[in-house]
């Protein structure tokens, strides 16, 4: 993987979901002797050794336990969701592009993530990428410019200025020009998360 001319890409892995339905911590859920946050490291390793945990307060502990060598930043915002973390990164590192990943999407592969950064690679006039099935777009497996972050991030300020409840990941992403890409039927499972614990006995 090349870096694009003028760009970071910084990987982000986004561990800090409430796991409601599963009731545990998925990052810390086991797939073949490695929790899920160490699963998805292993797996962007194959891009970068930089890589960032987006993570909430209270799970610092038993993070910093776990993964000794990983950096983590905390969500740091009043909105729930994922853009929580995605937002909090950015404000860290407000220059780069971000690739971000779920935790629970331990069904991707290198294939999938290969061909979304190709993409980013060879496409300078596009402030998202994504891949989409059905009309439906997969917003935690993507690559979102600083940009185009940007333009979320304002965007959620101004909903909260007017006590808007509309900062959904998807809406925000309506805001970006967006490359979509339609997902291959071969690399369907891939996006396959894991949010019960009957997801998981399917899985096995």
């Amino acid at each position: 993987m090349e870096k694009k001319a003028g760009n970071n890409l910084q990987f982000v892995l986004l561990c800090g979901g409430q796991s409601i339905r599963m009731g545990h911590d998925k990052g810390l859920l086991v797939k073949q002797k490695l929790t899920w946050a160490e699963w998805g490291i292993q797996l962007l390793k194959s891009f970068t050794d930089q890589i960032i945990l987006s993570i909430k307060q209270q799970q610092v502990l038993s993070y910093k336990k776990l993964l000794t060598s990983n950096p983590y930043i905390i969500d740091s915002l009043n909105i729930p969701g994922p853009l929580n973390g995605i937002l909090s990164v950015h404000s860290i590192y407000p220059n780069n592009d971000l690739f971000v990943l779920a935790c629970d999407m331990i069904k991707m592969t290198r294939e999938t993530i290969d061909i979304l950064i190709n993409k980013y690679i060879d496409n300078d006039s596009y402030s998202a990428f994504l891949y989409e099935r059905n009309n439906r777009l997969e917003p935690l497996c993507g690559i979102y410019t600083s940009s185009g972050l940007e333009i979320i991030n304002e965007y959620i300020q101004t909903t909260f200025e007017l006590q808007m409840k509309d900062f959904g990941i998807v809406n925000c992403i309506s805001l970006l020009n967006a490359m979509k890409i339609p997902i291959p039927p071969h690399q369907m499972d891939d996006f396959r998360n894991m949010n019960t614990l009957k997801d998981l006995s399917n899985n096995e």
